[in-house]
């Protein structure tokens, strides 16, 4: 069995696949071998395969896809039949990725310890040194510092028109003595809706006595001698009845 191969000798970068490892399995005389058995292993380095032939194709070509994960050199090979007693080795060589990488952040300067203000000894009489005697030391007190006021502003009265001092009062109306106050304006227009309605109303109740007194009424005419009364009715032999 004639075996070729192709991808060897790749140098490429860490996460980034490589150009796929392809083997071509041939007889002695250059007839292909399909559906033979074969197998991809990480030799050397480290990475992950995102594809794999487990037997050649119709053709006799095998292919796997490499993605190195670590920087350096690699190796993977490739078992080839059922004994797995032929090996193809595909290596190279791996650079690491040259992402950015972040900038730390300049370390926090340490606060500067402030000299504090010497305080004042106290002087000793020249006499009690002379006897030897030494003073008790006195409590050091600090004195306290001033109190910083800010200068208040000086508050200049504006000047203003004599006009707008002196505003003309406006006159109050005289009520009539016994007059009521006026009322709400919710009840005053109350009290014209309710004067609209009976008006309304009265208008139409005219109309009504208009129209069934122009309606014409029916007149009863009985004429001839003959007539007879019956109870409290006059009855006539004849009597017409005419609307007027």
């Amino acid at each position: 069995m004639q075996l070729t191969r192709k991808g060897e000798q790749q140098e490429g970068r860490v996460g980034k696949p490589l150009e796929p490892f392809e083997i071509l399995a041939q007889e002695e005389g250059g007839d292909r071998l399909p559906h033979v058995p074969v197998e991809f292993v990480v030799a050397e380095g480290t990475g992950t395969f995102t594809y794999k032939d487990e037997i050649t194709d119709q053709g006799g070509n095998a292919i796997a896809e490499f993605v190195p994960t670590t920087a350096g050199r690699y190796r993977v090979e490739c078992f080839i039949g059922e004994d797995k007693r032929e090996m193809v080795p595909f290596k190279g060589v791996i650079a690491a990725d040259r992402r950015k990488r972040k900038s730390r952040p300049p370390a926090p300067k340490k606060p500067v310890a402030t000299p504090e203000a010497a305080v004042p000894q106290p002087v000793v009489p020249s006499a009690i040194l002379a006897a030897g005697t030494q003073p008790a030391a006195a409590p050091t007190e600090v004195p306290p510092a001033p109190a910083v006021t800010a200068p208040a502003k000086a508050v200049t009265p504006r000047s203003v028109p004599a006009q707008v001092l002196r505003r003309p009062a406006k006159p109050s109306r005289a009520r009539p003595a016994g007059a009521s106050p006026p009322p709400p304006s919710g009840a005053r227009g109350l009290l014209i809706a309710v004067i609209v309605i009976f008006a309304l109303l009265a208008a139409f109740t005219v109309a009504l006595v208009v129209q069934d007194l122009a309606r014409p009424q029916p007149v009863v005419e009985c004429s001839g001698d003959s007539w007879r009364l019956t109870g409290t009715t006059m009855i006539f032999p004849k009597c017409i009845t005419t609307m007027r």
